[in-house]
């Protein structure tokens, strides 16, 4: 388990590498004319797109979003559009127009990973058993009927913050309870319209789990203003195991989105189990 870091440091590094673009005048194959699918992410600060908006900062341990990171797990034919916004619920994301927006941009798919900011109390709570149902449904209807399918995606995972000021596990599990209505209302929502779910909420966990509390520290950001570890939010370590995930689980479900997944990227899910076993 020693070498985990360096391990998914380097993959990140590859991963990078490979999406820059070719040297001027390198020679490529014209490539054939494609349609570009266009998907669109709804979400709020775990997913959102630091480096496009107010944040400039490149230092790979400040925050980065899952979104960030999405667009190299799939083909160059699909395009990210990414809305996800810090502190919005499936009300403020509405209220404040950034559901209108992402309509307007017309995407093919729209993943659906709003929620985290449901369960705090004022103008952003919904309750899981019913208007967070009744906003998701609302969502699911208005992108289909602009041709839109929806991806629904459960709540992501967090640590917690220990009294050496790091981030460690809840009791020695990866658990945040109140999310857990949240993520099953999600699940209860796809199965009325039949529409894939990825259940990050479970996958995430076991992840972390396997790969152990004093690595899984590694994956959170380093706040800018107090320059403390913040255990909610990823660094681009955690926001790879985020998008990878994602993808790892893109790829399993009934979409014709899944045959975009670049599986070749899905390193940093597969290397885990390997990882474990040579660390025993």
């Amino acid at each position: 388990m020693k070498n985990i870091f360096f391990i998914l440091t380097l993959a990140v590094m590859l991963c990078a590498q490979a999406n820059e673009p070719k040297a001027a005048g390198a020679k490529a194959a014209k490539p054939a004319e494609t349609k570009v699918i266009k998907v669109a992410l709804a979400c709020s600060s775990a997913c959102e797109g630091y480096r496009d908006s107010y944040n400039s900062d490149s230092d790979p341990r400040r925050v980065w979003g899952w979104g960030e990171v999405l667009p190299g797990y799939f083909s160059s034919n699909v395009k990210i559009l990414n809305f996800a916004k810090s502190g919005r619920s499936t009300v403020t994301f509405r209220s404040q127009g950034y559901w209108a927006k992402l309509l307007e941009s017309k995407p093919d798919y729209v993943i659906m990973a709003l929620g985290a900011n449901d369960s705090k109390k004022g103008p952003k709570y919904t309750d899981p058993a019913t208007t967070y149902k009744d906003n998701l449904r609302r969502f699911y209807k208005e992108a289909e009927a602009i041709g839109a399918k929806t991806i629904f995606v459960t709540m992501n995972q967090s640590m917690v913050r220990g009294k050496d000021d790091k981030p460690h596990f809840n009791k020695g599990k990866v658990m945040r309870k109140d999310r857990i209505p949240y993520s099953q209302a999600v699940i209860e929502v796809a199965k009325e319209f039949n529409a894939p779910c990825i259940d990050l909420f479970t996958e995430q966990a076991k992840a972390m789990e396997l790969i152990g509390e004093e690595e899984c520290a590694k994956f959170y950001c380093i706040q800018r203003d107090s320059n403390r570890w913040d255990p909610s939010h990823t660094n681009i370590m955690g926001a790879h195991l985020l998008a990878n995930i994602i993808a790892t689980e893109m790829a399993k479900i009934n979409s014709p989105l899944a045959k975009e997944v670049n599986k070749k990227r899905l390193w940093q899910y597969k290397l885990v189990p390997v990882i474990k076993k040579r660390g025993k």
